[in-house]
């Protein structure tokens, strides 16, 4: 932990909620929420007060500077060594605009999410949803094998024998997953199925969702 830290500048984007911070690291492609006390805490992080001193300006308790100061430390919001000079002044705000939702929070002093990751799910196709290969699977009809396509949100794919309405159909589509049961298969569970379809009505076999593509 740095004696005197200093709040990281460089390829971050950030933007004010409330009495909150949403700040987006351009590096890892991670968003942080900062609570209240850890916005002010990293906004007095200049390189030249000490944590002690943060909390006699901020009338913060000593502890929760240091919980403050260890949580953005850990998600590589402060730099890495002393300031160089006296004189340096803290971090510019707000480069430009980044609204993320679900700024609030209860507990943590900064949560964080992987915007990345959360951003590449959004932009796939959800099971159930048509395409036009299937990497693994030979014939449609004809398999019962999944296969692969970067396309689907799970990267995985299957020969879809009955649609949503029960007709039957010969189609491929997008899989919930590498391990599911193909259509016509018995369930318990929507989870279960490939096309993430498990019909109430008895008898229960799977079939191809509904989903929007």
């Amino acid at each position: 932990m740095h004696d005197r830290p200093r709040a990281r500048t460089e390829q971050l984007i950030s933007e004010r909620i409330d009495d909150e911070l949403v700040v987006y690291d351009q590096l890892n492609h991670v968003a942080h929420c900062l609570s209240h006390d850890a916005v002010l805490v990293w906004e007095h992080c200049d390189g030249r007060l000490t944590e002690a001193e943060i909390a006699d300006q901020l009338t913060l308790s000593l502890e929760v500077v240091e919980r403050a100061v260890v949580a953005l430390e850990e998600r590589g919001l402060l730099d890495q060594g002393p300031a160089v000079a006296p004189g340096y002044s803290r971090r510019q705000a707000a480069v430009r605009l980044a609204r993320i939702g679900g700024a609030a929070l209860a507990g943590p002093l900064v949560y964080s999410v992987d915007v990345g990751s959360a951003a590449a799910a959004s932009s796939h196709l959800a099971a159930g949803c048509p395409v036009s290969a299937c990497t693994g699977v030979s014939s449609c009809p004809g398999s019962s094998a999944n296969g692969t396509n970067s396309t689907c949100a799970s990267g995985h794919c299957y020969c879809s024998t009955i649609a949503s309405n029960g007709t039957s159909v010969n189609q491929l589509r997008c899989a919930i997953s590498s391990s599911c049961s193909v259509d016509n298969a018995t369930c318990t569970s929507n989870g279960a199925c490939c096309g993430n379809n498990c019909p109430a009505a008895t008898p229960r076999r799977c079939r191809s969702a509904a989903a929007s593509c």
